[in-house]
């Protein structure tokens, strides 16, 4: 069953490599709901309720909302609720138990009996749910999915099947779970006295369900009418969500300088290239005011920054100029780091440390000139800390450093630019 599964996913990867740039987004999340059982509205409708209750959840919450890209559903189709349930099974089989060769059979033997539904359905709904999670990936967004009861078979299913730099970027909370974990270790609410508890191998209530009493309550296990009433619930699930939206602004960005145009000028511009997977292209010229950054578009421009920018100030744009503008930079974009693009030297990772993205700096190369009289201390990983005389432009070559070279005295043996040094070259090679 999971060869078959895994089959399915390799086409669907296979057929969304072209992605369309525009709807690129680093900075953006997307927020799914995967029904259970039994569902008895279409899909249109059950999306509908969906978006409803997602704005009442972050009503008061106007900046995280706004991070939301898209609203969907990772719908399961019901076939009825004796069909459902013997899905559900075999799901177990298949998932947790390690059956996977028995509920092939299994299945098999029950549709020839006429008792299920063919398997189909759930091989279609399963490869629409990866398929989507994937576009969302690539895209940039944060996947993020509330999974409610059989939801979290298929949720778990799909986690599986995503490709392994994929995973970083989803995240699911399990709600009325009848699966014995949760993907990427999310976390879950079960009420003690939902019915769903009678799937011994599940995992354990956390729970207390005061609207409900006696044990198994089928009431209790509602998703709208249920977990989303109680007040302890519905604030772990709002919670969930509002937390994973903020976290995505420091998930790893998916994509790299590629090529450099105009460097050291006012026009200084790159593109980019995929990290992971060379089908994805981002055709377009970016600028690049944080290249370690997210990649997203302000006001119809490509920037590699940090979230929450909104404007690019500087000549040219809506905003010509900001307080405090110096002479060699040119432009700034509006996000609370408020980075800019300079002239001259403009060394772009000056201030980056290259170990945060699991590299390992194999050599830095820096041309510096330093002022007549002044010093300037350098480090090496041979001689340490040692200082350099001013006068005519020097070039120092470090070896094997574990951080980006700069020009002011660092006890970490950084050289950032400073106020004794100026930098016209800077070189950084990864291995």
């Amino acid at each position: 069953m999971r060869t078959i599964l895994k089959i399915v996913s390799i086409i669907f990867v296979f057929l969304n490599v072209n992605l369309q740039a525009e709807n690129i987004d680093e900075c953006k999340s997307d927020l799914y709901f995967a029904n259970g059982i039994m569902m008895k509205y279409s899909e249109k409708d059950a999306l509908k309720m969906w978006k409803k209750e997602v704005k009442k959840l972050l009503a008061s919450n106007i900046e995280e909302y706004a991070k939301i890209a898209n609203r969907k559903i990772s719908y399961n189709q019901s076939q009825g609720f004796l069909d459902d349930l013997i899905e559900s099974f075999e799901q177990i089989m298949d998932n947790e138990w390690g059956w996977s060769e028995f509920s092939v059979y299994f299945s098999i033997f029950l549709e020839e009996k006429g008792i299920q539904e063919d398997w189909i359905t759930h091989l279609e709904d399963l490869s629409k749910q990866v398929k989507n999670y994937q576009e969302s990936i690539k895209f940039g967004h944060n996947v993020i999915v509330v999974a409610h009861s059989q939801g979290n078979y298929y949720t778990n299913e799909a986690y599986e099947l995503l490709a392994d730099w994929m995973k970083p970027y989803f995240h699911m909370m399990g709600v009325a779970t009848p699966a014995d974990h949760v993907a990427g270790d999310g976390p879950y609410v079960l009420f003690e006295n939902d019915f769903i508890n009678l799937v011994v191998t599940g995992l354990s209530p956390n729970r207390t369900d005061t609207r409900h009493a006696g044990f198994p309550s089928v009431a209790a296990h509602d998703f709208y009418e249920s977990y989303l009433k109680e007040t302890t619930t519905r604030k772990d699930i709002q919670d969930f969500i509002i937390n994973q939206v903020i976290a995505h602004k420091d998930a790893p960005t998916q994509w790299e300088t590629d090529q450099e145009f105009e460097l050291n000028t006012c026009n200084y511009k790159i593109t980019v290239k995929h990290r992971y997977d060379p089908n994805i292209e981002m055709p377009e010229k970016v600028y690049p005011f944080n290249p370690s950054k997210k990649l997203y578009q302000v006001n119809g421009e490509w920037v590699k920054a940090s979230c929450d920018g909104e404007n690019i100030l500087g000549e040219g744009h809506d905003i010509p100029t900001w307080d405090g503008k110096q002479d060699n930079e040119c432009l700034m974009i509006d996000n609370p780091q408020e980075e800019k693009i300079k002239k001259g030297f403009n060394c772009i990772t000056a201030n980056y440390d290259a170990r945060e993205d699991g590299y390992q700096v194999v050599e830095a190369a820096c041309n510096y000139g330093i002022a007549s009289g002044s010093l300037t201390h350098v480090w090496s990983p041979t001689a340490g800390f040692y200082s350099i005389a001013g006068g005519a432009p020097s070039y120092a070559y470090f070896d094997k450093m574990g951080v980006y070279p700069s020009c002011v005295y660092s006890q970490t043996g950084s050289l950032l630019v400073g106020a004794n040094c100026k930098c016209y070259e800077c070189r950084i090679y990864w291995d």
